[in-house]
Parts: C-alpha cells; structure tokens; sequence
C-alpha cells in the first residue's frame, strides 16, 4: 500500500511511511513481549501475571488514547462516546455483544497467549498470534 501513489487513507490524506515504521517497532516490541513473558510465566502465579498484563495494557493504550486526543478521551468513565470503559456502559446496549467481545475475545484471547508460554516456546506463540486474524 505504500508503493501505491493512488493508495489513500480514510480521511483523504496519502499513506507515508510513518505507519510501516510504526509496524516494524510494534513488532520489535511484541517479540520482547514474548520473550518476557515466557520468562514470566514460570516466575509470577499465573493468574496475577494475567491480572497485571491485562491492567498494564488497559493503562498504556487510554495513555496512549488521552495523549492523541486530550479533549475527546475520558480514561475512568463509563460514557458511550469518550470512556475508555464506555463498552462496559449497560444502558441501551445489549449485554451479550458485550460478554462476548469484552470478555472471551479480549480476556481469554490475551490469556491464552499466556497460558501458551506454559507449554510452548516464545517462537511459537508469536507466530499462532501472527496467524490469528488469517484464522479470524
């Protein structure tokens, strides 16, 4: 997409090679995010190691989101439209779209990632997160 001169983002602006950088360091950080982990798994109680990841990431992606857009982003509140926790707001949405994305595709996903590092290498639990969304 980035040696496409017609290829345009969303908002009509031309793609650059900004997000094929950003690509190339997420990358280099999810392999130290396995490397680490594996090496984790075996010293921290499962179950707390999955209860700190799941609240380290939560904290690191609303900075991230309070950092791009100060104004629009409420990081602690339950609001539909600005809360980083709008999707757990029950009034007017339905319950199960909520149980079902919230909890079994982000909780249980992330855990099983871990829970993979018990019986798996690093290498191959990375590499079954690379084929996931083929699969999906």
């Amino acid at each position: 997409m980035l040696s496409d001169p017609k290829a345009a983002l969303a908002n009509g602006k031309e793609a650059s090679i900004t997000a094929a950088c950003i690509d190339i360091g997420s990358a280099i950080f999810g392999a130290f995010y396995f490397i680490l982990s594996a090496r984790n798994v075996k010293n921290i109680p499962i179950c707390f190691l999955i209860l700190i990841m799941n609240v380290h990431t939560f904290m690191f992606n609303s900075m991230i989101a309070k950092v791009q857009s100060p104004d629009n982003v409420e990081i602690f509140s339950f609001n539909v439209e600005h809360g980083c926790l709008g999707f757990m707001n029950l009034v007017d949405q339905p319950i199960v779209p909520i149980l079902l994305y919230a909890i079994f595709a982000s909780f249980f996903g992330s855990a099983g990632y871990t829970l993979s590092l018990l019986f798996f290498s690093p290498l191959v639990s990375s590499s079954a997160y690379l084929v996931e969304p083929l699969v999906a």
